[in-house]
């Protein structure tokens, strides 16, 4: 199924996407007095609320059309930073000794960073250029994995059973911070450096074998819809959102 969070008659609520990513029904409307009122919350209690969920039968024309709503982030404020893994296809590693700093070369173990934002953006809102302080400011299309399950040193056939689903991340850089830092932080971390959305897709509709193998590039970008028959890729580049403490 797909979840997104969206504002009305300035509230913020959690919903579902249906018909076709045509109309958005509540929580609320849903479930009731049970309700979670974040996308976090709901992660935290999916074990019991997502069969319900997925048991409901929606009529047509329920709920609030999706163009009468405002698309924010589907987890506007992550629990902790965005883990990113960096330089993990070979034309990655050549753009990184450009842009990057002054390190090359394919990497023997992972190259992970993270990103620090004061709030993420949603896939239709504004992204703040910075002109005072940087005038290279670059995008990055990016597969995002929530997870929503605390756990380490997790066995690799065990990894579907903690994510929680897939959305699509503009993962924003000021490339020049980066050069003039020689780390990626700084110029990975301005204010409304990251954009999610404009849905979560539960992990249940993707198959993981096949996202994890596929050779297909996908080209959605941060504001375009993302649906069951969306091709990701993960030659590409992951993010990594944590709904856990």
């Amino acid at each position: 199924m797909q979840l997104a969070t969206f504002l009305y008659l300035g509230r913020e609520e959690v919903g579902l996407v249906a018909q076709d990513h045509t109309r958005i029904l509540s929580l609320n409307q849903l479930l009731g007095v049970e309700a979670p009122a974040t996308m976090i919350e709901l992660i935290e209690q999916w074990r019991y609320l997502g069969p319900r969920l997925q048991a409901v039968s929606v009529p047509p024309d329920t709920g609030l059309p999706v163009s009468d709503v405002g698309l924010v982030a589907p987890i506007p404020y992550p629990r902790r930073n965005i883990i990113c893994l960096g330089k993990n296809y070979r034309d990655h590693v050549e753009e990184a000794a450009v842009l990057g700093g002054r390190t090359s070369g394919i990497p023997v173990v992972p190259v992970y960073f993270s990103k620090m934002v004061d709030r993420v953006r949603g896939s239709t809102e504004s992204v703040p250029a910075h002109t005072a302080v940087t005038s290279m400011l670059d995008y990055e299309a990016e597969l995002a994995v929530i997870i929503g399950r605390a756990g380490h040193d997790i066995d690799p056939g065990s990894v579907p059973e903690y994510i929680f689903g897939y959305s699509i991340l503009n993962d924003i850089s000021a490339r020049d911070l980066q050069k003039s830092h020689d780390q990626w932080f700084k110029g990975k971390s301005l204010d409304g450096a990251c954009c999610l959305g404009p849905v979560i897709v539960t992990a249940d509709e993707i198959a993981y074998r096949r996202l994890w193998t596929s050779s297909a590039v996908s080209t959605v970008s941060c504001g375009r819809r993302l649906s069951r028959r969306t091709s990701f890729s993960a030659s590409r580049r992951l993010s990594v959102i944590s709904a856990e403490v």
